[in-house]
């Protein structure tokens, strides 16, 4: 909007939704997205690479796999990503990846706070630009 958009195109469409609405659809995601990742990536990936690495080094490694990980879902038909650009991908994930971990590391190696913050990611975040192609 700043940079003379509309409101309506970053406006999340999960407000539409309702407070009830909102509730269940962020349980759902929580469910599937927030828990089916976030065991692998918070649960088992992180404390592993924590090991060897800092936590800067280990967030953006495993972000960028993350990133490669939903690179897939740009170029298919009808998913959430499709046609975002993967080097956006390959840049965001990363850097949310730090901040995935600072959770993680200041909630005791929690991944239940994850899994809460993807599903609220999720609902709420701003979709990342198309490809000009789209």
């Amino acid at each position: 909007m700043l940079l003379g958009g509309r409101a309506a195109e970053v406006r999340p469409q999960a407000v539409e939704a309702g407070p009830a609405g909102l509730v269940l659809l962020f349980l759902v995601l929580a469910l599937t997205d927030g828990l089916g990742e976030e065991l692998g990536w918070r649960g088992f990936a992180l404390p592993r690479l924590l090991r060897r690495r800092g936590p800067v080094g280990a967030s953006l490694l495993l972000g960028v796999v993350w990133a490669v990980w939903h690179a897939p879902l740009s170029w298919t038909s009808g998913a959430v990503l499709e046609g975002t650009p993967v080097w956006l991908l390959l840049v965001q994930l990363p850097a949310c990846a730090v901040g995935y971990t600072w959770v993680f590391l200041h909630t005791g190696g929690s991944v239940l706070p994850a899994v809460a913050l993807h599903s609220a990611l999720g609902l709420f975040g701003v979709p990342l630009p198309l490809t000009d192609g789209d």
